[in-house]
């Protein structure tokens, strides 16, 4: 694994699995305070409906604005707004469900936003030979990311 000698993509990595761990820990913790508010599945099948509304509808779109932008200022910016509105979840979205369905597609769409520019950043991160190693290591820390930090979401 001599693509993690790098340094600008040891710390992409790093900060993707950070980034991975809050989320998956997220949507467990935020479907289960929604039923545990409500005790409808209804209304954690509409927090499920708004994230999926958000990708399908506004991914494709905000992907293209953001081949015209910095991605390293789009990355960090939409992790630090990303922070702040997971926070509010439990101090508003616990009160008004709508506030909270706000919350949650706007999370969803700087999570959009984020997630593909750092795929399309790991080219610019390490040599043209190490390109392929790279996204299988990024896609491993992914699968990764899913058995570990939801499960350790479940636990918790």
């Amino acid at each position: 694994m001599k693509v993690l000698g790098h340094k600008a993509f040891a710390r992409l990595i790093l900060s993707y699995l950070v980034s991975q761990a809050g989320s998956k820990v997220h949507r467990v913790a935020l479907l289960v305070l929604v039923y545990l508010l409500t005790e409808k599945a209804l209304w954690v099948s509409l927090v499920l409906g708004v994230q999926l509304v958000g990708t399908v509808v506004f991914s494709p779109l905000l992907s293209a604005w953001a081949d015209t932008q910095d991605r390293k200022r789009l990355l960090v910016w939409s992790d630090l707004l990303r922070a702040p509105l997971v926070a509010l979840i439990p101090l508003l979205g616990a009160k008004s469900l709508p506030i909270l369905l706000l919350l949650v597609f706007l999370i969803e769409l700087l999570r959009d936003l984020h997630d593909p520019i750092q795929n399309a950043v790991v080219p610019d991160l390490v040599p043209k030979e190490e390109v392929d190693e790279a996204n299988s290591l990024v896609l491993l820390a992914d699968r990764l990311s899913e058995v570990l930090f939801v499960g350790a979401a479940g636990v918790l």
